[in-house]
C-alpha cells in the first residue's frame, strides 16, 4: 500500500527531501537529496501520496559511458540513419494502413453525427488494424509525428486520439472491455465539432472571443450525439468533459477532479498531446521535447498526476536513440533521459560532444528528425 505523506515532514521551500518520493503507480516523482520548491510541493500535493519506500526497487537507470566507445561516435558530417529510415518499410506500411482507415473514420464519425447507430466494434476494427502494423507499439508516438497531411482538426485528430488512448490502456494493462471503451471514447470524443461552423473549425488564426465561445460548445454537442443512443457513460463522459481541468479550470461545467473519470483523464491527455504535435494552418507542430517541457511545468495540477507521469516518461523514452536538432544548429543522439528533467536529455552530438541539456539551459530540442 502507498502511504500518505508523512505529516512529521516539514513541506516548505528549502527542505532537503531524505529519501525518492513515488507515485502509487511507481513512478518516481522526485529524488533524494532534492531541495523542494513550490513547484515540487505542487507536484507532491497534486500527486496525493509520498511514497518514502517501494516494495520492488525500478530498474537501474542507463548510464552514459565518460568516453563514448570511438565506434559510436557518429560521423561529423551528418548523423547516422534515425529509426524512422532504417524502420522505413514499417513506416510506410503504417502510412499506408493509416491513410485507408481515415477515411472509413471520416464516414463513421459523419454519419454518427447525423444521427447513425454507433458502431464500437468497427471503430475498434479500424484502431487495430493501424496498430497492427506496428512491429514495436511505442513507435506510434513517432510515426505519428512523422505522419505528413495531419492538418484536420477533427477527423485526423479523432484517430490519433483513438490510437493514443489504445496504446495507453495497454500501458495500463486494462481488460479487453475497458480497452475498448477507452479506444472509442478517443474517437468520438470530438464529435460535437461536426456541428461547429466549417470556417470556425477551420479557421487560419485566432478565434475571436465570439467564435472561441462557439467552439466551446463542442463537448455538449457531442455528449448531445452520444447520449441520444445507448451508448456506454464513459464514452459520453469523455465527449462532453475532455476540456475539464483536476483543478476545476476547464470547461464547459468546471468540474474538478471527483467528477472526471479515469478514462476522461486519459483522452483529455491524448488530447492536448496530439493537438500540439499536429500541423494547423495557423502554425507548425510543436516539436515533441518542447511539449514534454510544457506538460512538465503548465499542467502538474490541471492533469491527472499519475497519468500525467507515465505519459511524460513514456513519451521522452520512445525518442530515445533518436536524433535531433538544438536551437544553436547542431544535431546529435539522444543517449540518455534524466528522471528529474525529462524533457532535457543528454545529447551525443555529431561532433561527438555530450551535452547536458538539464545543466546547460542556453540550449534547447527544436526538432526530432
Amino acid at each position: 500500500m502507498s502511504k500518505k505523506i508523512d505529516q512529521t515532514l516539514e513541506i516548505k521551500p528549502g527542505v532537503r527531501l531524505g529519501a525518492n518520493v513515488y507515485t502509487k503507480s511507481g513512478d518516481l516523482l522526485l529524488e533524494k537529496g532534492t531541495i523542494l520548491t513550490e513547484k515540487n510541493i505542487q507536484r507532491i500535493r497534486t500527486a496525493g501520496v509520498m511514497n518514502r519506500q517501494k516494495k520492488a526497487e525500478p530498474p537501474p537507470e542507463e548510464t552514459l559511458p565518460e568516453e563514448p566507445p570511438p565506434q559510436q561516435t557518429p560521423p561529423k558530417e551528418a548523423p547516422p540513419a534515425t529509426p524512422i529510415t532504417e524502420n522505413k518499410a514499417n513506416f510506410q506500411a503504417f502510412a499506408q494502413s493509416y491513410e485507408e482507415k481515415k477515411e472509413e473514420s471520416v464516414k463513421l464519425i459523419q454519419d454518427i453525427s447525423n444521427g447513425g447507430i454507433v458502431d464500437v466494434d468497427a471503430i475498434v476494427s479500424q484502431t487495430d488494424s493501424i496498430m497492427s502494423e506496428l512491429t514495436d507499439k511505442k513507435d506510434l508516438l513517432t510515426f505519428l509525428s512523422f505522419m505528413e497531411g495531419t492538418d484536420d482538426v477533427t477527423y485526423g485528430h479523432s484517430i490519433n486520439v483513438s490510437l493514443l488512448c489504445n496504446l495507453f490502456g495497454q500501458w495500463l494493462a486494462l481488460e479487453p472491455h475497458e480497452l475498448k471503451i477507452l479506444t472509442v471514447a478517443g474517437m468520438l470524443h470530438d464529435v460535437g465539432k461536426t456541428r461547429i461552423p466549417p470556417e470556425i473549425i477551420n479557421k487560419p488564426g485566432r478565434l475571436t472571443d465570439e467564435e472561441f465561445a462557439i467552439m466551446k460548445t463542442h463537448p455538449q454537442l457531442g455528449y448531445d450525439i452520444l447520449s441520444a443512443q445507448n451508448m456506454d457513460k464513459e464514452i459520453q463522459h469523455a465527449a462532453l468533459m475532455h476540456h475539464e481541468k483536476i483543478d476545476g479550470s476547464g470547461y464547459p461545467a468546471r468540474m474538478a477532479s471527483d467528477k472526471i473519470s479515469s478514462m476522461t483523464s486519459i483522452v483529455t491527455i491524448c488530447d492536448i498531446y496530439d493537438a500540439m504535435t499536429a500541423n494547423r494552418s495557423y502554425r507548425k507542430k510543436v516539436c515533441p521535447f518542447e511539449i514534454l517541457d510544457f506538460f512538465e511545468n503548465k499542467f502538474f495540477g490541471e492533469l491527472h498526476t499519475e497519468y500525467l507521469l507515465l505519459f511524460i516518461n513514456k513519451i521522452a523514452h520512445s525518442y530515445k536513440n533518436y536524433f535531433v536538432r538544438l536551437s544553436n544548429g547542431d544535431t546529435g543522439e539522444v543517449v540518455h533521459i534524466h528522471p528529474q528533467s525529462i524533457a532535457r536529455p543528454i545529447i551525443l552530438t555529431s561532433q561527438g560532444v555530450v551535452v547536458d541539456l538539464a545543466s546547460d539551459k542556453s540550449l534547447s530540442i527544436t526538432e526530432v528528425y
